[in-house]
């Protein structure tokens, strides 16, 4: 994505927000509503992908608030007293969902993870249809999707994608 013209890496950031919804509809109560379809890489006019359909098993207690093992601590340190909503391994990398409580802290928080990870931005911001914004980021070895959500409750969700680089 990086030489994609804005339009597309629009397109894109939104696919991969939508495909991180799903992810979170999991979490949420059935009655929730689900926004749209797609996956991160997935084009955007396609219908389908592996995120399309909530696990109707999962259940809120399934959440995991502790990092796994093998999570890149040293790479992408975590800010004191940041909220982990959920976390965990996914294809080869690492999901992990992050809690603001109010706008405001989500852009704090959103600026602390990417100084402490050294994070660089791939691109610029594209603002998503839940009013949040998604950004690809580098690092020395690793590779982030960042996705904001913010809540009907005025809580925000941080979302990131990680995996290695190489």
């Amino acid at each position: 994505m990086h030489h994609a013209s804005r339009g597309i890496r629009g397109a894109a950031a939104a696919a991969a927000a939508l495909s991180l919804l799903f992810g979170l509809a999991a979490c949420a109560p059935e009655d929730a509503p689900v926004a749209g379809q797609g996956g991160k890489d997935a084009d955007a006019s396609q219908q389908e992908s592996s995120w399309s359909e909530p696990d109707p098993g999962f259940e809120a207690e399934q959440r995991q608030t502790e990092l796994p093992e093998s999570f890149p601590r040293d790479e992408f340190p975590l800010p004191e007293g940041a909220v982990i909503s959920d976390t965990g391994e996914r294809d080869g990398g690492w999901f992990l969902v992050l809690v603001a409580e109010s706008e405001a802290d989500s852009q704090v928080l959103w600026e602390t993870v990417i100084a402490s990870a050294g994070l660089v931005a791939q691109g610029e911001p594209a603002e998503t249809t839940e009013g949040g914004i998604a950004l690809d980021f580098e690092a020395p070895a690793l590779r982030v999707f960042a996705l904001t959500i913010p809540q009907p409750d005025g809580t925000v969700l941080l979302n990131y994608e990680l995996s290695r680089v190489g």
